[in-house]
């Protein structure tokens, strides 16, 4: 037998003894120890038999471990029992592994004393096999992790169901029933009459990882939120800062494939019905696009009504087909201008470049063939539904 061998041999003998003798003073003082190093235990109110108790269990399976014994069926779960026990108890997963630390220090120092009647060559031959303890607690480490794991799991969806039957009754009875509005209010921390914005992410292949993903950017980036899985799609309310929502980015970023369709709304009552139309938004766009209801009202108007915008789009354009395609193109170039400033002769001019004569001229021909006048705000709209018909045709024929 080699000398190594001979080491582990001594090692190993340790652990017997130990098992045999000291385990009852070992658990005592790791006990103590715990009790007086890890103010949590008491905070998650682990009581002293039950800390006793389960450091009894685990001692003794790292020690059979360690003296390479057949494990009794009752301690071969032992750490992953801990784990769960401690899990349930809110107990932080960091404590527990401090206390299985504490653990090792007392058994390298049980060892240690052990061994101290020995040669000094033989004594420092059976300290170099610490390596065989690190493994023996390590693999105690592993089932606790791994319990942990499994408790984080579980309590996470107990968490996420709660979520979504209260999310549930507040979207389909708030508007009806005021106590809905207010235990969703509660549950959320959110107030009743502040500033929302609410999104709908559509078209995921796994939606709750994106909910996940969600959360922790709008956590991150300092918003109050509130972000499920309902009907299968990610539906979520954002606290706005400052009279902003979550920039556009954040959430088209973390939406991967996803259509995202948000809808504004002021007070948390108005939030169902924002809901509703998000979802409708978000039907009528292709997978991967982003739509802002608050931001491009008769953009998303025209999406959800294509058929009716056109209709009246063509009957107040009709007049137009009398004129050359160069004529059309520049009246819809200072129509686009009107719309992307102040609407002044002299605002449009600049961004087309354009002389003003030259604008002033559009807009004379467009009332004369059309009728529509850019002072009359009833005419304004159609000329916004107009322009939002033309930027989607002209994006769908660039992406066929």
């Amino acid at each position: 037998m080699s000398a190594s061998d001979e080491a582990a041999k001594g090692i190993r003998q340790v652990a017997r003894n130990l098992l045999r003798q000291g385990i009852e003073d070992l658990v005592e003082a790791s006990a103590d120890l715990i009790s007086g190093e890890e103010p949590s235990y008491g905070e998650a109110h682990v009581a002293r038999s039950d800390l006793a108790r389960q450091t009894h269990r685990t001692l003794s399976l790292t020690l059979h471990r360690l003296a390479a014994l057949d494990v009794p069926e009752e301690l071969v779960t032992a750490a992953y029992e801990t784990g769960l026990r401690r899990a349930e108890q809110g107990l932080p997963l960091a404590s527990l592994l401090h206390a299985f630390r504490i653990d090792l220090r007392l058994l390298w120092d049980a060892i240690t004393q052990e061994v101290r009647g020995l040669e000094n060559v033989e004594r420092l031959a059976v300290l170099e096999q610490h390596t065989l303890l690190w493994e023996a607690l390590e693999a105690n480490t592993a089932d606790v992790v791994e319990a942990y794991r499994v408790v984080e799991t579980r309590q996470a969806q107990r968490v996420d169901q709660r979520d979504r039957e209260l999310f549930k009754r507040f979207v389909t009875t708030a508007e009806r029933q005021p106590e809905a509005l207010a235990a969703f209010a509660a549950h959320t921390a959110m107030h009743v009459d502040d500033r929302y914005s609410t999104f709908v992410v559509t078209g995921l292949g796994d939606p709750r990882e994106i909910a996940t993903v969600l959360r922790g950017r709008l956590r991150t980036n300092g918003f109050r939120a509130f972000v499920t899985v309902y009907q299968e799609d990610v539906h979520g309310i954002a606290r706005e800062q400052d009279g902003q929502g979550p920039r556009v980015e954040l959430l088209a970023d973390a939406a991967g494939e996803g259509s995202v369709a948000v809808v504004p709304a002021i007070g948390l009552s108005a939030v169902p019905r924002a809901f509703r139309v998000a979802r409708k938004v978000g039907a009528a766009h292709p997978p991967g696009s982003f739509a802002d209801v608050g931001a491009e009202p008769f953009a998303q108007l025209t999406a959800l009504e294509p058929e009716i915008v056109e209709a009246v789009v063509d009957y107040h354009l009709h007049g137009l087909t009398g004129l050359t395609a160069s004529e059309v193109a520049g009246i819809w170039e200072t129509v686009e201008g009107l719309f992307a400033g102040d609407g002044s002769v002299t605002d449009i001019a600049a961004r087309t470049y354009r002389h003003r004569n030259t604008v002033r001229g559009r807009i004379d021909k467009l009332r004369e063939m059309t009728g529509l006048n850019s002072r009359v705000p009833a005419d304004l709209i159609i000329l916004a539904l107009a322009v939002s018909r033309r930027r989607i045709t002209t994006t769908q024929a660039a992406n066929p």
